[in-house]
């Protein structure tokens, strides 16, 4: 597809999703299960149960990293390392770990449009963002930088996609992390500010109904979980990284270190009030992507 009929084709879900599309204006979603990797860079899928904490194999024959679910908790998308060659594809699983036919060459971190018919990922050895149908035809690039840009989300409301920045910290002394909010008519600017609530921010997550975005901010010798809406304040949630919003809005999934760094509880938190429950500890937790269930 040429560029011009390609961003055409992205502008019309944008369209879609702004006029109460397939998903935008549906009811919230069910919250199913936790799908969860323990494996530091890339690991089998497990199934978490979120009321018990219950851990069973959903896709042990993968390696996996940066799960994504669609909107119709159908298809969980993830990025896998083809070793040999060097690159990562993404690939996908059904709801019940059975691989299906979709690849994403050189792609990585996927998100899914609200309608679930096309994915922005980190491309151009994250120098770019991407947008392709699942199985990979209509690739556009939609965004280069001359920095790193990391973790593209694609907000359920279909008109932003919210990133990383990575960027020299001002004075030198280094890089920091900023997170990013940007428009596909091309205007971008920090969810918050940049070196606010902290210097060094990552893992976006909107909201679902695309009002707040969580996120991780690291400060001295923690990592804590912030909320904040677009231009507005930050609110810190809990101590923790990696959160994922339950569907119906009301729980963030976390991961979070003990002090030696030993051990990793994966818990969930309530947003509106703050209490913490802890599901089960592992060695180690990557990445947490919660189905929805319609």
């Amino acid at each position: 597809m040429q560029p011009r009929l390609a961003l055409a084709a992205v502008l019309l879900v944008v369209a879609a999703v702004a006029a109460g599309g397939a998903f935008g204006g549906a009811t919230p979603a069910r919250n199913g299960f936790l799908a969860v990797t323990f494996d530091p860079g890339d690991g089998p899928i497990w199934r978490v149960d979120p009321g018990t904490g219950r851990r069973t194999p959903l896709a042990p024959h993968v390696r996996a990293a940066n799960l994504a679910w669609s909107p119709d908790g159908k298809t969980l998308m993830f990025a896998q390392e083809d070793r040999r060659q060097h690159r990562y594809y993404l690939r996908a699983v059904d709801a019940g770990g059975e691989r299906l036919p979709l690849v994403i060459r050189d792609g990585y971190a996927p998100s899914f449009s609200p309608d679930g018919r096309r994915l922005v990922f980190q491309t151009c050895l994250a120098f770019c963002l991407a947008t392709a149908a699942p199985d990979g035809s209509d690739r556009m690039v939609i965004f280069k930088c001359r920095c790193l840009v990391y973790q593209p989300q694609w907000s359920p409301r279909g008109d932003r996609i919210a990133y990383v920045r990575q960027h020299d910290r001002p004075g030198g002394g280094g890089v920091t992390y900023t997170i990013m909010v940007r428009t596909f008519a091309g205007s971008a600017r920090p969810l918050a500010g940049e070196g606010y609530p902290c210097d060094d921010q990552e893992d976006p997550a909107w909201s679902p109904d695309g009002r707040m975005v969580a996120f991780a901010c690291q400060e001295d010798q923690a990592t804590f979980i912030y909320l904040a809406r677009p231009g507005g304040l930050a609110r810190r949630v809990v101590e923790g990284r990696s959160p994922a919003w339950s569907p119906d809005g009301r729980l963030l999934a976390f991961a979070q270190e003990n002090t030696q760094a030993t051990r990793v509880a994966l818990g969930v938190v309530d947003v509106h009030t703050g209490a913490v429950r802890r599901l089960l500890r592992a060695p180690f937790v990557d990445s947490i992507a919660w189905q929805p269930r319609r």
